[in-house]
C-alpha cells in the first residue's frame, strides 16, 4: 500500500472521527483489508474485536515493529517491558555500590625511593652527533659544472656541424614562386615611370608651333600639324555626341 493511499485512507477517518490516532485508524484498517467504511461502522458500534482493542485509541503513527526481531511493539497497552528498561537506566543506584572499589586507587602514595627508581636512565649519548660548522662554499663551485652537449658527443666533428648548420641557414631557391603581395618598392618604380611617360607626353602637346621663316612650310611641319590636329580633335569640339548619347542610354541616365 502506498503512502499517498494510506494517508488518504485515514484522512477519511479521522474526518468522522477526529479524536483517534493514525497509528490506531492503520492498525484497524490493516485488519479491515484497507476498507475504511466498515472500520468507521466497526467503531462507530463499537464493536471491534479484541485484536484493535488491546491498542490505545490515541496511537500515533509509527512504523512497523512486526519486522523487528523480537517481536516487541510499545503501542501495546499493558506492555510494562518498555517503562522497567527505562527505569533501569535511570537508576544509578549502582555507583554507591562500586564507589568503595574505586576510592582505593584514587590516591596513591609513592616514595622518592621508587620515583628515583622509575627515572633512573643515564644519559645515553649512542645517537648524539657534535655539530660542525661547514666550511664556506666558493662561488665558482656553485656554478654549474661544464657539460658536453648531446651534439658534440656523437662522432662528427665540430667542422662538420657547422657546415651543416650552415647550409641549413641558407634559403632554398624556390622555382615559380609567385608572392602574395607585390614588392611596394617594385609598384612605386612601375607608377613612377608611368607619370614620366605621360608628363613627356604633355609637354610635347604643349610644345608651341614651329614658325618657319619661308613662306610655304615644309613637308615634315605639315605632316606634324596634321598628326597633333588628329590627336587633339576631341579637345576643341564636341565631335562625339552620338557615342555619348549611346553611353548614356546604356548607363540609364535617361
Amino acid at each position: 500500500m502506498e503512502n499517498a493511499k494510506l494517508q488518504s485512507l485515514i484522512n477519511n477517518v479521522k474526518d468522522l472521527l477526529p479524536h483517534l490516532g493514525d497509528g490506531f485508524i492503520q492498525k484497524c484498517l490493516e485488519y479491515y483489508d484497507m476498507d475504511s467504511e466498515k472500520v468507521l461502522n466497526m467503531v462507530l458500534e463499537n464493536c471491534l474485536p479484541s485484536e484493535l482493542t488491546q491498542y490505545d485509541l490515541n496511537l500515533p503513527l509509527m512504523s512497523a515493529y512486526e519486522d523487528n526481531a523480537t517481536g516487541f511493539d510499545p503501542s501495546i497497552k499493558g506492555n510494562k517491558k518498555l517503562k522497567k528498561f527505562k527505569k533501569l537506566l535511570d537508576n544509578k543506584s549502582f555507583r554507591n555500590e562500586m564507589r568503595p572499589f574505586y576510592e582505593k586507587y584514587y590516591d596513591t602514595e609513592v616514595t622518592c625511593a621508587e620515583f628515583d627508581s622509575y627515572y633512573n636512565d643515564e644519559h645515553d649519548d649512542t645517537y648524539e652527533i657534535e655539530y660542525v660548522r661547514p666550511e664556506p662554499v666558493d662561488e665558482n663551485t656553485k656554478r654549474r659544472p661544464d657539460v658536453v652537449p648531446r651534439v658534440l658527443m656523437e662522432k662528427k666533428t665540430i667542422t662538420e656541424v657547422v657546415k651543416e648548420e650552415s647550409s641549413d641557414d641558407e634559403p632554398q631557391k624556390v622555382s615559380n614562386f609567385q608572392p602574395f603581395c607585390e614588392n611596394p618598392e617594385e609598384v612605386r618604380e612601375r607608377q613612377a615611370r608611368k607619370f614620366a611617360a605621360k608628363q613627356s607626353k604633355k609637354s610635347i602637346r604643349n610644345n608651341p608651333k614651329v614658325v618657319s621663316s619661308s613662306a610655304k612650310p615644309s613637308g615634315s611641319n605639315v605632316e606634324l600639324e596634321r598628326q597633333r590636329k588628329n590627336e587633339n580633335k576631341a579637345f576643341s569640339g564636341n565631335h562625339n555626341r552620338r557615342n555619348a548619347a549611346r553611353n548614356k542610354q546604356q548607363k540609364g541616365m535617361f
